[in-house]
């Protein structure tokens, strides 16, 4: 389900590095659904993200039995190509309430650097 949270539960996808393809049609990619939260999180990599419907994926908070879900979409590095909400080094809100999205280039401290110098 790539990170989909359904029915009361919680999806979570965490990926930390290499290049990926995500491939899905609906309910995927950070999607929450029926009162569910979804979540992907994909830390490094030149990834691909294809989703052929939009409104439920890459960042999706389905309202489904009269309740919120959220969908939230984090991807923090490398150069990456979308199908779907997302786009590189952007952020995105979702069609439906309460998801959204961001591609973001990360950049984690020096931990070779000399300390008290």
């Amino acid at each position: 389900m790539q990170g989909c949270g359904h029915d009361y539960a919680c999806g979570i996808l965490l990926d930390r590095g290499g290049d990926d393809t995500y491939i899905g049609v609906d309910k995927v990619q950070g999607d929450g659904s029926a009162n569910g939260i979804g979540l992907l999180m994909d830390l490094a990599g030149a990834d691909r993200y294809f989703s052929s419907n939009s409104s439920l994926s890459q960042g999706a908070g389905d309202p489904r039995r009269g309740f919120g879900s959220i969908g939230l979409f984090i991807d923090l590095g490398g150069i990456d190509q979308y199908a779907g909400n997302g786009r590189n080094n952007f952020y995105w809100k979702a069609e439906r309430r309460w998801g959204g999205g961001m591609d973001i280039e990360l950049v984690p401290p020096d931990s070779t650097a000399a300390e008290g110098n």
